[in-house]
């Protein structure tokens, strides 16, 4: 008795391509779906929103951190970045590894001080970025922020003597 495979083949063969074929055809509907959703659906500051970030009077309120190398942290505490004209109010918690800080720790990231350097902008996506320097006689902070049309945010924080760290 003899049986012939190669026809068997040849079909399990064409319906793996058909599968193969049928994958990639969703896949790439999906991606053209997500697509034109994405462009279709910018959204824009409203006009107080606008005015308060071209004023420089905002505040932004955080709820997780993520310091470099470690896990989110949930913040269960009222959290804050505010830009009030000329001066910057830090509320911010740190976590992470610290370099270099005077006796008994020094003051973090709470402070409240005159704003060095301050350069805004709005993207071609809607949001704006905003970068913030300030310098204490305890460090150099800059403050790179992200400021959604949809009123979420977040905020990159660098400095000299410690690691950085992201808040949302």
């Amino acid at each position: 008795m003899r049986i012939d495979l190669s026809q068997k083949n040849i079909y399990i063969c064409e319906s793996q391509s058909n599968a193969i074929a049928m994958k990639k055809l969703i896949v790439l509907f999906a991606i053209t779906l997500s697509l034109t959703s994405c462009g279709s659906n910018k959204v824009a500051f409203t006009s107080n929103m606008k005015q308060s970030i071209d004023s420089r009077q905002f505040v932004v309120n955080v709820n997780n951190a993520y310091p470099t190398g470690g896990k989110m942290v949930i913040l269960t505490s009222m959290y804050s970045f505010k830009v009030k004209n000329d001066s910057a109010f830090s509320y911010l918690p740190y976590y992470g590894r610290a370099y270099s800080l005077p006796y008994g720790g020094g003051k973090g990231l709470i402070f409240n001080d005159k704003i060095k350097d301050y350069n805004q902008k709005y993207t071609k996506k809607g949001s704006s970025e905003i970068d913030v320097n300030v310098a204490n006689d305890e460090d150099n902070y800059r403050f790179f922020i992200l400021l959604y049309p949809n009123g979420t945010a977040s905020i990159t924080m660098n400095c000299n003597n410690r690691q950085s760290i992201s808040f949302t």
